[in-house]
């Protein structure tokens, strides 16, 4: 078995193994197989948010992907992409969405979209409208746009939303609260059997 602590994470793909290694090329690695970010071993909807995570964590909080990386091997089960997805997209809602607004003061808006009922996708219009009353905020409107996006796009929607919060002004001072709670949906999706 390789030693994953031997290793520095890195944005962007690579051509080999000697030039870095992305978080996905590292499952690769660990898993013996040829030089790639799509894995044969790993599920592709897990792989897609943990690509897209990758290339937006800052270096420092890219290393905290370690722990995950053997999770991900032998996790390509086609019946578990759907299930996966939605945990990703549900996230993306009622996670990622309400930290970008509740971090540009949108407190009322963020509630709404953390209290909506678990799976509910025919709340989603409710939430759309909801962030849709808040476009005085252009994180808001971003935040709202990933939301709207999240059950069609699943991984892509719950990373830019976690992009989004990330990225607001006042959000930056617990960035890292940030990056983090995109880990524990990372290992909520994982652990979807």
């Amino acid at each position: 078995m390789r030693n994953i602590d031997t290793i520095t994470l890195t944005i962007g793909s690579h051509a080999t193994s000697d030039e870095g290694l992305c978080a996905m090329e590292a499952v690769a690695w660990l898993a013996n197989e040829p030089h790639s970010d799509a894995p044969a071993c790993a599920c592709p909807v897990l792989a897609t948010y943990v690509r897209t995570l990758n290339d937006k964590m800052p270096d420092n909080q890219r290393q905290k992907f370690k722990p995950y990386l053997t999770q991900l091997l032998n996790t390509r089960n086609p019946e578990l992409e759907q299930e996966r997805g939605r945990v990703l997209a549900w996230s993306a809602i009622t996670v990622f969405a309400p930290l970008a607004l509740q971090a540009n003061g949108l407190s009322e808006h963020a509630e709404t979209l953390r209290t909506l009922p678990e799976y509910d996708w025919t709340a989603e219009s409710a939430a759309w409208a909801a962030v849709t009353a808040a476009r005085s905020a252009e994180a808001a409107v971003t935040a709202a746009r990933s939301a709207r996006s999240a059950a069609a796009a699943w991984a892509w929607a719950a990373v830019a939303a976690a992009r989004s919060a990330a990225a607001a002004a006042a959000w930056a001072a617990a960035e890292s609260a940030a990056w983090d709670l995109a880990l524990v949906t990372l290992q909520q999706a994982i652990d979807v059997k």
